[in-house]
């Protein structure tokens, strides 16, 4: 029934891996296109159905405002018009147009340059906004306040334990940590990351930018601190020549405007982005959520631990951080701002 909704008869269908939310499959139908359908993990927004409908929006919006350096992966309405099926078990699923040969940037042997993926990244961000794509949530995604308040309530009713030095750990990160505020709203992906850019597996050739489900209002930390999280810690040590590639080449495909207070985000946008991540691993963990559907039982404790050690890291250095986050928005100043 699920996929004879989206025009698959006939279909061959096998797993695919790599993402961390939601189940995923290729089917090859022997009629009609190629597909990947997902079934969508509630635990993203709490909703499985409005999470494929805000996805149609987004895809919607983009097919408006093409990349001619990428390919959108289309998200696709059923035969009935609708943005995804609810099968017998609940269980909501969506598809989309499948790219054949298509592997994540981050499972090559020769991945592109840090500075490629974050400005391809940045364009993403700024067609995005020239889209007009909507604010989905009254809250943005990336919102430390609200991550806390999980991981509290999650420990006031603990289905796992956390190591108490992994959590005086955190006390101490949180009290160094600095949160911006006041910073101007912007459209944002709020998952840029080598996985999300999908490259050809032969020629190694960028082809789009993939899971949409965040896509939102949010800030110029969201993404600079993602993607600088991401690939900036090659074996697990802070490279500021690649914390350089990021910034200076999603700053350039962005090419935006930044005042004051948004200069100074950039370059404290990476500890506040891995630190969120290390509390909602965390939180994972203790509540059984079920967010990171792929964690067994020690991997969102291994995750938060990672997460931690990289703030330390961007802490220790963070004097060399400010100077190159600095010199690189030198060139996006607005005019009458420090």
């Amino acid at each position: 029934m699920t996929l004879e909704s989206f025009g698959a008869t006939d279909a061959s269908v096998s797993p695919l891996d790599g993402g961390h939310v939601h189940r995923t499959f290729a089917v090859r139908s022997g009629r009609g296109r190629p597909l990947l359908v997902q079934a969508v993990n509630p635990s993203v927004t709490g909703d499985a159905w409005e999470l494929a409908e805000r996805t149609l929006v987004v895809s919607d919006a983009l097919r408006h405002h093409p990349d001619p350096m990428l390919t959108d992966r289309l998200a696709l309405k059923t035969r009935g018009g609708d943005p995804a099926v609810r099968d017998s078990d609940g269980v909501v699923w969506r598809a989309f147009d499948l790219i054949d040969r298509a592997v994540g940037a981050d499972s090559v042997d020769v991945p592109p340059s840090a500075g490629t993926v974050s400005h391809l990244f940045g364009r993403f961000d700024r067609r995005a906004s020239q889209a007009g794509i909507p604010a989905f949530t009254g809250r943005p995604f990336h919102e430390l306040s609200r991550r806390l308040d999980q991981w509290e309530a999650a420990r006031s009713a603990p289905v796992a334990d956390a190591p108490p030095a992994l959590v005086r750990d955190l006390d101490e990160l949180l009290r160094r940590v600095e949160v911006p505020t006041g910073l101007p709203s912007r459209v944002v992906h709020n998952d840029a990351k080598p996985a999300n850019l999908l490259l050809d597996v032969d020629t190694g050739t960028p082809l789009s930018i993939i899971d949409l489900d965040l896509v939102d209002h949010g800030t110029i930390v969201d993404d600079v601190g993602d993607l600088v999280r991401s690939q900036a810690f090659p074996a697990e040590m802070l490279d500021l020549d690649r914390l350089t590639q990021v910034l200076d080449g999603y700053l350039q495909g962005l090419e935006p405007l930044l005042g004051h207070d948004e200069r100074r985000a950039v370059s404290r946008a990476a500890e506040l982005i891995t630190l969120e991540l290390a509390v909602r691993r965390l939180t994972d963990h203790v509540s059984g959520g079920g967010y990171f559907a792929d964690a067994d039982a020690d991997e969102n404790l291994a995750q938060a631990h990672k997460q931690m050690a990289r703030v330390r890291q961007l802490l220790a250095e963070r004097d060399a951080v400010d100077a190159i986050a600095w010199r690189l928005t030198d060139a996006y100043r607005a005019p009458s701002t420090g």
